[in-house]
């Protein structure tokens, strides 16, 4: 599979992830409460995916130039 797919499925299920774990544990609050939580949360995952891959891909390039 393509690094980008990868990528990107890791995001919807870190979302979905989230939007399932906050929604039971928030559902006696309000919708807005839960909105806010599941973007902030969802956003951080998302960043720290992307941050990852990043890294993974500066490390093998990193290593290439090395040999």
């Amino acid at each position: 599979m393509e690094e980008k797919k990868i990528k990107r499925i890791l995001e919807y299920v870190w979302i979905a992830v989230v939007l399932l774990v906050g929604y039971y544990l928030l559902k006696d609050k309000s919708i807005w409460v839960l909105f806010l939580m599941t973007f902030l949360l969802a956003g951080l995952g998302t960043l720290f995916i992307n941050f990852f891959f990043d890294s993974v891909n500066a490390w093998r390039k990193k290593k290439k130039e090395t040999k």
